[in-house]
């Protein structure tokens, strides 16, 4: 996956933000028109904690992917110390 990048919060913090307006904006002609009743705002919701859900998964295998790495490169210089010392 990559190392983590410095402005990865700052981006998806923006990209939230750009989200939250243009639901906003999208749910007040609709409620205006509909006499204040959203129904497609639950579909909304659930695909966003899928998004949420999916970025914690991808972070997770990153952070297990940089653990097995460490664990392979100490198990590695252990034995080329090993190799050396005989």
């Amino acid at each position: 996956m990559g190392c983590a990048d410095p402005h990865g919060a700052p981006d998806a913090l923006g990209f939230l933000t750009l989200g939250v307006g243009i639901v906003k904006l999208a749910a007040a002609p609709a409620a205006n028109a509909s006499g204040g009743d959203t129904q497609w705002i639950p579909i909304g919701v659930v695909a966003g904690g899928f998004a949420f859900t999916l970025v914690l998964w991808a972070a997770l295998v990153q952070e297990e992917e940089r653990g097995i790495s460490a664990k392979v490169e100490s198990t590695r210089s252990s034995w080329r110390s090993r190799s050396r010392s005989t």
